[in-house]
């Protein structure tokens, strides 16, 4: 049993009460605290007065068939939010493809392999806590920007896209929506006599022959000799 099992929410949804009452059994026992909904009415309700980790959900239901019920739960969450596997016994590729695009993360075909249905559980709520974790971990770089009175910038090479904090677009003037972020709004800034330098040093860095690249530091150092 791991924390991510332990502290774990899923609802699953299936009008087959021997299939809810079998896969509850072993997902309970595997250490997931576990909901049921018998039907697509009934989930929507649910999932609007909680929050789930994951939601198993059956294709073929009366009244509002799985793809209906996936459909509205992703106006309300997005694929990270809440991860959703369908169950179906339909196995052929247009359904599937059907369920994929209107936003599953995932599928199991039944009879079920109880060992395949647990490790993509495990798959998709470790995705989810590792998104998870990475946009708290986004969100405080954000706040420490906004908190400090330096000017952070922030420059993603392989993708070459750079960041810009609020405080660096104001301590030249400017506010945060009069700036793109583009890497020439930084380099056309530079001052003439130090413009050369800094670019060969940006190139050494990218090239390997500088391990660190801290731009006050170069230029106070540069001026001094």
């Amino acid at each position: 049993l791991n924390m991510d099992q332990y502290e774990a929410h899923i609802l699953i949804v299936d009008d087959n009460r021997d299939n809810l009452i079998m896969l509850s059994t072993i997902l309970s026992k595997t250490g997931y605290h576990v909901h049921t909904a018998t039907d697509g009415k009934s989930a929507i309700e649910k999932i609007n007065e909680m929050r789930f980790d994951l939601m198993l959900l059956d294709v073929m239901m009366p009244e509002m068939d799985g793809f209906s019920v996936l459909e509205v739960v992703r106006d309300k969450f997005s694929m990270m939010e809440l991860p959703i596997i369908m169950l179906t016994a339909v196995t052929d590729n247009p359904n599937i493809i059907k369920a994929l695009s209107l936003g599953a993360n995932d599928y199991v075909t039944k009879p079920y392999d109880f060992s395949v249905i647990t490790s993509r559980i495990h798959t998709q709520i470790s995705l989810k806590k590792t998104q998870e974790a990475l946009k708290q971990s986004e969100e405080r770089y954000a706040l420490a920007a906004l908190a400090t009175m330096d000017g952070l910038w922030d420059w993603e090479i392989e993708k070459n896209r750079i960041y810009y904090s609020p405080n660096w677009k104001k301590i030249i003037g400017y506010e945060e929506d009069e700036l793109d972020n583009e890497l020439n709004n930084w380099l056309d800034r530079l001052h003439p006599a130090d413009r050369g330098t800094m670019t060969t040093a940006i190139e050494k860095m990218l090239g390997g022959i500088m391990s660190r690249f801290e731009e006050r530091t170069f230029i106070e150092q540069y001026r001094r000799e």
